[in-house]
């Protein structure tokens, strides 16, 4: 075997052996965790990065490296839609029943039942002219309001 030919081999290992070492680092991290959804805020910035990036090449890795990371349960960018549209049903299921409770959709930051609550309606409304049209029709729906002042809302 000539010398190029071996300096590719041992590039190309060289690289597998990296990317075995960030697999096993999400495994350690599933094992803490309990699931394989690293935040691009969690401490372990490089974990956090590698992840993303086996995320965006799903189509063209190879098919080992896709194998290994479903069969830890990794979640692709189709998986994290369907997770974050189920979140936003959830949310804006428990806001109708807070507001059939309560007359109203002030949510307490304080009562640390709807802290949560409190948080995504925040977040909605920051998202008002960016959120896609069906979920804002929704939110029509059932009256949410949209402005800043909404502590003088009428109950």
């Amino acid at each position: 075997m000539d010398k190029q030919k071996k300096l590719k081999l041992s590039v190309e290992e060289e690289r597998e052996q990296r990317w075995l070492k960030m697999y096993d680092r999400l495994r350690e991290f599933k094992e803490k965790f309990g699931h394989v959804r690293v935040s691009s805020a969690f401490e372990d910035r490089q974990l956090s990065k590698w992840v993303q990036h086996q995320r965006e090449l799903e189509e063209k890795m190879p098919a080992s490296r896709k194998e290994k990371l479903d069969f830890i349960g990794f979640t692709w960018h189709k998986d994290l839609q369907a997770l974050d549209e189920q979140k936003w049903e959830e949310r804006f299921q428990q806001l109708k029943e807070f507001k059939e409770k309560e007359g109203h959709m002030i949510v307490s930051s304080v009562d640390p039942v709807y802290r949560q609550l409190h948080l995504w309606v925040q977040k909605q409304r920051l998202m008002e002219k960016t959120m896609p049209p069906d979920r804002k029709k929704k939110l029509d729906s059932i009256n949410f309001r949209w402005g800043k002042n909404i502590k003088t809302e009428q109950r």
